[in-house]
């Protein structure tokens, strides 16, 4: 049941890709340590579809978006927007999951979203946490443009131990992804980032200070007596 309703929380993003796979993508996820985050979905769909976009408009309404997220369990909707003032259609999503697991799940369910949502993968070993995606995991059901491009950004709150991604920023753990939509059918690629486990600083600075008041007061004991000389 939690499946079908994931199937239809994401029916409208879908769809889009289903119109062709002539869109540029943008996406923004901030994942915490325990895997759970949300993430900022924009497509914005090229002048070219803008009459076949018109067919399918009432999917993309807010009242549905909105009502099809309501009910579900472990993907949420914080917030829609559709915007056709332009000649460029932009749907725009935000969205919060409570594991990497439930957003994977959401995607594969819906299989055309995971042209550009992709495969979501975690593994666990040695204190080390895992999460490969793979992209361009399904064929578009049109032609796809030369010019048409995927960008992702993702931020953690843990510091990583690698990444494949050529723009890393260090100082705020976030890496860059940017794809031509046509490299994505053709190599599949994979962004993958393992955490480091971070250190205990809580147990750590407890310990401390342990350590430190059971050295002052044994100073205070032992360190002050006064020694009687023997007669």
């Amino acid at each position: 049941m939690t499946l079908m309703k994931l199937t239809r929380a994401f029916l409208a993003i879908s769809s889009v890709v289903l119109l062709s796979s002539c869109l540029d993508y943008d996406e923004e996820m901030h994942i915490h340590n325990d895997l759970s985050g949300d993430a900022t979905i924009k497509v914005t769909l090229p002048d070219v579809l803008a009459t076949k976009f018109a067919s399918v408009q009432d999917e993309f309404s807010d009242e549905k978006i909105r009502k099809r997220f309501d009910t579900l369990s472990g993907v949420k909707l914080v917030d829609y927007s559709l915007n056709t003032t332009g000649r460029r259609p932009i749907a725009t999503a935000v969205i919060k999951f409570t594991s990497l697991k439930k957003l994977h799940e959401a995607i594969q369910s819906q299989e055309p979203a995971a042209l550009l949502l992709g495969s979501i993968e975690v593994k666990q070993e040695k204190g080390i946490t895992t999460i490969d995606r793979k992209l361009g995991t399904v064929v578009p059901k049109g032609d796809t443009g030369d010019e048409n491009m995927a960008m992702y950004v993702t931020h953690f709150d843990s510091n990583l131990a690698h990444t494949n991604s050529g723009f890393y920023d260090g100082s705020h753990d976030t890496v860059r992804y940017r794809f031509k939509v046509d490299d994505i059918l053709s190599q599949q690629p994979v962004m993958s980032n393992s955490l480091a486990k971070g250190f205990p600083w809580l147990l750590i600075l407890i310990c401390l200070a342990v350590l430190g008041g059971g050295s002052y007061f044994g100073w205070k004991k032992f360190g002050t007596r006064t020694v009687t000389k023997p007669r």
